[in-house]
């Protein structure tokens, strides 16, 4: 039977050692009106990598670390991407 791995199995799998395996999942659908609160930030992306590279729109390229101030107990912490990666011009209206 073919089953969809929920969001956990992503946060187990990202503390995995990147010499075994590469893992970047991001915890969310992407979707408008996924969230009562507006919005599609925070982004959350379960990863091992160093840090992760987001290109959105036409504004340049940001790359953002995982955010070990949160989750200092992790070895391999989640890059949340939120207001802080980006002014207000380059959210626009859907924010």
């Amino acid at each position: 039977m073919f089953r969809e791995p929920k969001f956990a199995a992503y946060v187990y799998a990202s503390q995995c050692e990147p010499s075994e395996e590469i893992v970047m999942k991001p915890v969310t659908f992407w979707a408008r009106g996924e969230r009562n609160i507006g919005g599609v930030l925070p982004l959350i992306i379960l990863t091992n990598c160093d840090e992760v590279e987001l290109r959105y729109g036409d504004a340049a390229p940001k790359r953002v670390r995982p955010d070990r101030e949160a989750y200092p107990h992790l070895p391999h912490p989640p890059v949340v991407i939120d207001h802080r990666h980006f002014s207000k011009d380059e959210l626009g209206r859907w924010a």
